[in-house]
């Protein structure tokens, strides 16, 4: 099996359904996941209603073509066809992260561009909420705690007079 290298500026689209359902799991269990009756973590593959539940907003934003699936072959990179995600086969691929024989004859990688799946993200409101990794910059930044306070009234009126000075 030869694949192909992804271009610059994408992530595999396995790696985003990863990200996205630890994203609901992180949501489903702010405090921490449950643990299994010998006191240990359970695995994230157990956790399988978020597993489904990024499946399925994936598809239908597939679908809906807020984000594009692609793959490369010899002739380049090739659009995935937005009715290609209407089924089971095109769920299962986002659970494999590849191509099926339909649309290609060899095995290749399905790939979303980096900026469609952070706007994804926004939509969604989970920007912020910890996933796998993938989105690092947003990941540092929701793991950094906040170091801003409310500014109190004398606060704000000592702001409003540095800015009037500079003024």
């Amino acid at each position: 099996m030869k694949m192909k290298m992804i271009p610059t500026g994408n992530y595999l689209l396995v790696d985003v359904w990863e990200d996205l359902a630890e994203r609901y799991v992180n949501i489903a269990y702010p405090s921490g996941r449950p643990k299994l009756p010998d006191g240990k973590n359970l695995p994230t593959g157990l956790v399988g209603m978020q597993n489904f539940t990024a499946s399925y907003e994936l598809q239908q934003r597939l679908l809906d073509e807020v984000i594009t699936g692609y793959y490369t072959n010899l002739e380049g990179i090739q659009k995935i066809p937005r009715g290609f995600w209407r089924d089971k086969t095109g769920n299962d691929s986002i659970w494999s992260g590849m191509i099926p024989s339909t649309l290609s004859t060899e095995s290749e990688w399905i790939f979303v561009n980096r900026t469609d799946y952070a706007e994804l993200l926004a939509r969604l409101g989970m920007a912020d909420v910890l996933g796998s990794g993938l989105v690092r910059e947003n990941q540092e930044k929701a793991a950094e705690p906040s170091t801003r306070r409310p500014m109190s009234a004398t606060d704000i009126e000592a702001a409003i007079e540095g800015l009037r000075q500079k003024c």
